[in-house]
């Protein structure tokens, strides 16, 4: 509502129920093709959205690009969070020289290593991580459910090729400040005359910062 106002934006409002996630769950199970209750709230936005438009915008990939997640500050902790949840699974990446999936799977998966440094880290998320294996499929998956496109404009062509010049300081401060990660981002923003309530917030979890109480209580039932 505040982005609305300030440059005068037709803005669409919509409350949703009580039970809404308990009550699309089948829906974002087969339209997803897993249980992801992260994204529960995509359903009702697409679904809002497809009313109003046939093609929307979404932010996803900045946070990849310009280093947006609180994790790449501490890498070394993240390491340790990967490495244990592949202990509590038998997996197994086998190298493959040919094939549709070479170019991502014909390294091993060591987290030390994938993770090793700011730069390995984005590159790792981007090329086989949770952007092009989970974040892009499920927001595909479930706008087409509504017939709506969603484009991905951090992702196009002339914005990546211009991200990978940003310096790596430029992207994430070398000090825990809040709201310092995407640091080349926020400044860009900060141009448009937008609130710094808006451009120097912290970085909020997407299920968390749409519907806070909704999400908790969902996760705690279930």
């Amino acid at each position: 509502e505040l982005v609305a106002n300030t440059f005068d934006l037709n803005h669409h409002k919509h409350i949703i129920e009580e039970k809404s996630f308990e009550n699309t769950l089948p829906k974002l199970i087969w339209h997803g093709e897993d249980l992801d209750v992260t994204v529960l709230f995509f359903q009702p936005l697409f679904e809002k959205m497809s009313k109003h438009v046939k093609v929307g915008l979404c932010g996803q990939g900045a946070d990849e690009l310009h280093a947006g997640y609180p994790r790449y500050r501490e890498l070394d902790k993240h390491v340790n969070v990967i490495q244990n949840r592949l202990n509590e699974i038998d997996f197994k990446i086998e190298s493959k020289k040919t094939g549709l999936h070479t170019s991502w799977d014909s390294e091993k998966l060591v987290p030390k290593e994938n993770f090793a440094t700011l730069q390995k880290t984005l590159d790792f998320e981007m090329q086989r991580g949770q952007l092009t294996n989970f974040q892009l499929r499920l927001v595909d998956r479930h706008s087409m459910a509504h017939g709506l496109e969603v484009r991905v404009p951090f992702l196009g062509k002339s914005h990546w090729d211009k991200s990978k010049t940003i310096p790596f300081d430029w992207r994430l401060s070398s000090k825990a400040v809040q709201g310092e990660e995407k640091r080349a981002l926020r400044s860009a923003a900060r141009l448009t005359g937008l609130p710094k309530s808006i451009t120097d917030r912290p970085k909020l979890p997407a299920g968390k910062a749409t519907t806070p109480s909704l999400f908790r209580n969902f996760i705690e039932e279930y």
